[in-house]
């Protein structure tokens, strides 16, 4: 049994070869990889003159959504999928007859996906629907964010849609929504608060000040020390550095 594990948390991916030299000694472990750009590589180079029987998916990795592999690339080999997505996304794998794991991965879990895993091989049937899984998990997790928001603009009360925050920004210990247009508005909600309910692949926390959407971004410099400068649109009071310990976790993001 070959398998690939792709999996960017040391412990998990740890636990999971564990289980499986415990489950399978025969077991060889082709690859452990950790972002979806080490994936494409591995596939790229070693696909065709060492394909995997079996590979296990991580959905969030280092640099971004494992889905992403599959836009660049077919894959033809059978698939678990290891999550921790609730039990309203799970039903979104079972209506497209994906197998998954939850996280963290106990071995009786372990234990069925590979005896469902065996009984594929044994009743050859059509590739598992990956497309319309990520265009289903895609719409769910749109429906989890806030679409709009209740700003003040003097004494009146409207309402802007998430599509035209170009970004939220604090001063004075108070919250504003700068829109696309150059419009700014005072909402009540908290910058903290403002991070949990937007959608994590168009909004990034910058700095203390700052959460931006990606398509406020006009310009992004080299700054030094390992930092990037960025130059939003519309413009900003301030200088914007992204400090370096937040730098590798941004142009992840850019690349989500």
């Amino acid at each position: 049994m070959k398998v690939i594990i792709i999996e960017d948390e040391e412990l998990a991916s740890n636990r999971l070869v564990r289980l499986l030299k415990a489950q399978v000694p025969q077991v060889q472990i082709l690859a452990l990889l950790d972002s979806v750009k080490s994936a494409l590589t591995w596939f790229k180079q070693h696909l065709l003159t060492q394909p995997p029987e079996l590979i296990f998916l991580d959905i969030h990795l280092a640099d971004g959504i494992s889905f992403g592999i599959f836009k660049e690339m077919e894959i033809n080999i059978p698939i678990i999928f290891t999550t921790a997505y609730d039990q309203y996304a799970l039903k979104a794998f079972e209506v497209n007859s994906v197998d998954y794991i939850l996280k963290p991965i106990a071995e009786e879990s372990l234990q069925l996906g590979l005896e469902k895993w065996q009984k594929r091989r044994q009743t050859p049937t059509p590739m598992p629907a990956y497309q319309q899984l990520i265009e289903s998990l895609t719409k769910l997790d749109e429906s989890r964010f806030q679409s709009r928001f209740m700003v003040k603009n003097g004494s009146r009360i409207r309402v802007v849609q998430t599509e035209q925050v170009a970004y939220f920004y604090s001063k004075n210990s108070l919250t504003f929504i700068k829109t696309h247009d150059g419009f700014d508005f005072l909402i009540e909600q908290t910058l903290t608060e403002l991070e949990g309910v937007v959608n994590p692949k168009k909004f990034y926390r910058v700095t203390r000040k700052l959460l931006v959407s990606l398509g406020s971004i006009d310009q992004m410099h080299t700054y030094f020390k390992g930092r990037v400068k960025l130059i939003l649109k519309p413009g900003f009071t301030e200088d914007i550095i992204v400090s370096s310990d937040k730098t590798a976790s941004f142009k992840a993001w850019l690349n989500w």
